[in-house]
């Protein structure tokens, strides 16, 4: 099972080029991520003119996500999230920074 993601940062520097990439799933059972969901990832190879992306690894994974259901906020539990408002539960692939707001300086800054 595989995946697209754009990259709008690499290694916290904003990307014009809003690059994508291919993440490779091992675990074909398991939600990693939905549609909207910031991730971080790791670049593994490019091949065929494609760049493959990883998030195996502790600190990889989803950083923010919101309810499927209702669009509200979300709280991490032992296999994914759960909604604060619905009490909607999702598997998902958390990064150890789920929840963790520090990626939000990595905004871009307004134009001059």
């Amino acid at each position: 099972m595989m995946f697209g993601v754009t990259i709008h940062y690499v290694n916290g520097n904003l990307t014009k080029a809003r690059i994508e990439c291919i993440n490779q799933l091992y675990n074909k059972k398991r939600v990693m991520a939905r549609v909207g969901d910031i991730v971080a990832l790791r670049i593994i190879s490019t091949m065929n003119g494609k760049i493959h992306a990883s998030i195996e690894g502790p600190e990889l994974g989803v950083l923010f996500s919101k309810c499927i259901k209702c669009a509200s906020n979300v709280i991490r539990t032992t296999s994914g999230v759960k909604c604060v408002e619905c009490g909607w539960t999702e598997e998902r692939k958390l990064s150890n920074n789920f929840g963790n707001a520090n990626f939000i300086k990595l905004r871009p800054k307004a134009d001059k």
